[in-house]
């Protein structure tokens, strides 16, 4: 990667930014608080306080995000402090989709997220833990999904190249891309 992407979270509010060329409804972002980073503070069950959730919902609203695809684990989700992750978005109005990418027909989970989005016309943010790895994998599999471009090595350039524009790291895997359309799963 290059510099601007590799220095992207430092650059950008929470990782944020449009994933891809190819959608105006598609962007991605970093999980509040990080959950489960190595050596992060927020590692432990209820240890993301809710004023973290918060001001992440807020930068989300000021974006005029309405819905979230949410990727985190089990383990993950445990991080956020009561009601939880789920019921503090919604709360504020943002319609959040979890889906553990690791479990079966998560694809067609995904795809179907982002597809209801489209109807509604309503933007939509992808994140994982950091919004780089399982996010730009993610994005890259409802750009090839979509038909928004013809190979999931076109979907892994394109997303480099926008995150590098939006000053956000990325890290989409053209064999990963393909892995979860074929098997459905990353697992």
């Amino acid at each position: 990667t290059n510099a601007l992407a590799a220095t992207g979270s430092n650059n950008n509010k929470f990782n944020f930014g449009i994933a891809s060329s190819k959608s105006s409804l598609l962007f991605g972002v970093e999980a509040p608080g990080v959950p489960m980073k190595p050596g992060g503070s927020h590692n432990d069950p209820q240890s993301v306080p809710t004023s973290i959730v918060d001001e992440w919902i807020g930068h989300l609203q000021k974006n005029n995000i309405k819905r979230t695809l949410c990727l985190l684990k089990p383990d993950e989700l445990e991080c956020y402090s009561d009601p939880g992750y789920v019921e503090l978005l919604k709360a504020q109005g943002i319609l959040p989709t979890v889906v553990n990418v690791f479990e079966p027909d998560a694809s067609a989970k995904v795809l179907e997220a982002y597809q209801q989005a489209g109807e509604a016309n309503e933007k939509i943010a992808v994140h994982c833990s950091g919004g780089e790895g399982r996010t730009g994998v993610v994005i890259g599999a409802i750009l090839v999904s979509e038909g928004l471009v013809d190979s999931s090595e076109e979907a892994e350039t394109d997303i480099l190249a926008t995150a590098d524009k939006e000053g956000v790291n990325r890290k989409p895997a053209a064999a990963k891309i393909d892995k979860l359309l074929k098997d459905g799963t990353l697992a």
